[in-house]
């Protein structure tokens, strides 16, 4: 059941991937949950059948709760529907909600008492619902399937230890005629501007298009035109943003978003430390590089750390020297040893060290490090 909610809070948060830790894992420590249930200490999905002592598991491949919490995931939304602000004022029962593609609301409600029911009223700001019975889909405590059907889109009962989603439907005329604006791309980048185009909204006329930077469940406009393309200003250099365009109506209202667009701008023109990365070697499924890092501003550093990130998933490190070099997927963060954890001020020393990489494609070089939590400049 949590794991529904701790999937949604985490997107909301604007995480883009979210991995369960595994389909079978094999029977843990018993206990007795909340709900009186018995808690195999698992962490899968999915039965592996297994026994501690006496107690087992039930046959093999049995849904644990958590399959069908992440189940429950699909009837409040799909990839390319849009996460909005929920929210309850009880600390027993969570809200997230999901505007659809098609237009619909789904809100998804979570009760974590697991000895009563809740009741939920819904209180909608910036959608009109048609008052047609919404789609209901409830999975309940330590039962084996969801129940699907119809109900009240204002009110719900949710029962204990439950999750429960409930789809409204726009009232027709509320919503913007256009569509979301098409293809969107990244025609340049630079430390602190990045330039989109996209083709235009169809479905209707649109007036303007806006730009938003899309975190979770936060949009931030940030800037507007007429054309078929625009430039954001004012980045942070070193910085990964998501983007999605919007168009406007004539009557004020807005489009769906388009899909959205991933920009991570160039390291700074100017900074008070300076990276250069250079590849030594390469034999097809690895390769060596040489990292040089220089202390430009006014300040000795005693005590350093870099941080950059590969730009190509299949790469990670196997060896490295006069470093200490760890990674965590695609970042990799590397720190002195005992005779180099010194930068001189003004440039007056550099620090290199070395790595030995493995690859199973591409192995572009990093764009941006970070020294001390410093975006630097790269040569």
């Amino acid at each position: 059941m949590f794991a529904a909610d701790t999937y949604l809070t985490a997107l909301a948060n604007g995480v883009f991937t979210v991995d369960w830790w595994d389909t079978h894992n094999g029977v843990g420590t018993i206990s007795t949950a909340p709900d009186g249930a018995t808690d195999y200490g698992d962490m899968g999905l999915l039965s592996s059948g297994g026994c501690t002592g006496s107690v087992c598991e039930p046959p093999v491949n049995t849904p644990f709760p958590p399959y069908y919490g992440i189940q429950m995931l699909s009837h409040a939304g799909r990839p390319g529907d849009q996460l909005v602000n929920a929210g309850t004022d009880s600390a027993l029962v969570s809200a997230h909600a999901v505007r659809q593609a098609d237009g619909d609301l789904s809100v998804l409600l979570i009760n974590k008492d697991p000895s009563a029911a809740h009741t939920a009223h819904l209180r909608l700001s910036g959608y009109t619902a048609d008052g047609s019975p919404a789609d209901v889909a409830v999975f309940r405590d330590r039962a084996s399937a969801v129940e699907t059907g119809t109900g009240d889109g204002s009110s719900q009962t949710l029962p204990p230890y439950s999750i429960t989603t409930v789809t409204l439907h726009p009232k027709s005329g509320t919503a913007s005629a256009l569509g979301a604006p098409r293809s969107p791309k990244v025609a340049s980048v630079t430390d602190t501007t990045a330039t989109l185009s996209w083709a235009p909204a169809t479905d209707g006329t649109p007036v303007r298009y806006e730009l938003y930077r899309q975190q979770g469940t936060t949009s931030e406009l940030l800037t507007g035109t007429s054309a078929t393309s625009a430039t954001v200003r004012n980045l942070t250099p070193g910085t990964t943003y998501t983007l999605n365009v919007l168009a406007r109506d004539a009557d004020g209202r807005l489009s769906r978003a388009s899909d959205p667009v991933t920009v991570r701008t160039t390291s700074p023109a100017e900074s008070t430390c300076q990276v250069a990365y250079r590849l030594t070697g390469g034999w097809g499924s690895g390769f060596n590089a040489e990292v040089t890092v220089t202390n430009t501003g006014p300040d000795p550093i005693d005590g350093w750390t870099l941080a950059y990130s590969f730009p190509d998933s299949g790469v990670s490190v196997t060896g490295y020297w006069n470093a200490q070099v760890s990674q965590s997927g695609r970042n990799v963060i590397a720190t002195p040893v005992s005779y180099n954890s010194e930068l001189a001020a003004h440039g007056g020393n550099s620090v290199s060290f070395g790595f030995t990489g493995a690859n199973s494609g591409a192995y572009a070089a990093p764009t941006v490090f970070t020294l001390n939590g410093t975006v630097c400049t790269t040569t």
